[in-house]
């Protein structure tokens, strides 16, 4: 019975988590709560600027720097690529590569 307490707890912990999560990082524009876990990251390279969009609105925010060779800083401390065709490879960071990925109004 004390195991069966414990598995609820943890799993309720981790939804309350996942919740907080969800509203800090939502979509600023649509609200959108399953942005802060899926967005699209996409670059303008005439500019130098990384943008995390989301996929309902495509309302997209400035989250970092990139570089003529596709190599991207992001904001909060995470690194990735860009190819040629703009897709988009991780290379580090955890969480996001963005920072707090919330959308926001498009620059």
């Amino acid at each position: 019975m004390g195991m069966w307490i414990f598995v609820g707890s943890a799993i309720g912990i981790a939804a309350l988590i996942l919740a907080v999560i969800a509203w800090v990082n939502r979509c600023k524009e649509c609200g959108n709560l399953g942005h802060a876990f899926s967005s699209e990251k996409v670059a303008d390279f005439d500019s130098g600027k990384a943008f995390v969009v989301c996929k309902q609105c495509g309302a997209r925010k400035h989250q970092g720097t990139v570089s003529a060779d596709g190599s991207v800083m992001w904001f909060g401390g995470g690194t990735g690529t860009f190819d040629e065709d703009g897709s988009y490879q991780s290379d580090s960071g955890g969480y996001g590569d963005g920072g707090d990925g919330g959308g926001g109004g498009g620059e």
